[in-house]
């Protein structure tokens, strides 16, 4: 199993402007020690950071999947924050990857979420979004979901 990473940053240039740097981790899931009860550390990674469009980048990916050793026919989980360039780079240099958003990016949804419901009642919205991130966590996806659905949030635009 190879767990393809892609994100973007942005970052200032001398001149003034700023640009988005993709940057890109490849590695096969066993090629990992255990440093410590619970975490785990890469013994081998092949790293790639550009300042490109999403179209360019995708080359250069895929270039560094072959050089990593990524095969076709290998299990590919890919891992990214949902942002639409990022899924055009996957569906092109891996469109058969298993997709899953990043921890941070599906907490901040959550966050927004809960804020958004219990409004003025700041207690109820951290108490819902810490039950909330535990189940996440404990990879209770079904059950977020589910208590996301149920929620009664206050305006038509909330409910989409």
């Amino acid at each position: 199993t190879w767990v393809l990473e892609i994100d973007g940053k942005k970052v200032g240039f001398q001149d003034g402007h700023w640009n988005e740097v993709k940057v890109g981790v490849i590695y096969a899931l066993g090629d990992r020690v255990q440093v410590s009860e619970g975490r785990h550390e890469l013994v081998k990674r092949e790293l790639i950071a550009r300042r490109c469009g999403w179209l360019e980048f995708a080359h250069h990916f895929w270039v560094a999947m072959r050089r990593a050793g990524v095969r076709p026919g290998d299990r590919l989980v890919a891992l990214a924050d949902g942002a639409g360039a990022l899924e055009q780079i996957f569906a092109l240099v891996a469109p058969e990857a298993t997709r899953i958003r990043d921890f941070y990016h599906v907490a901040e949804r959550i966050y927004a979420i809960g804020e958004l419901r219990y409004g003025p009642h700041p207690r109820k919205s951290q108490q819902w979004i810490s039950t909330q991130l535990h189940k996440l966590k404990d990879s209770d996806l079904s059950s977020v979901i589910r208590s996301i659905a149920h929620l009664q949030l206050p305006t038509a635009d909330a409910q989409r």
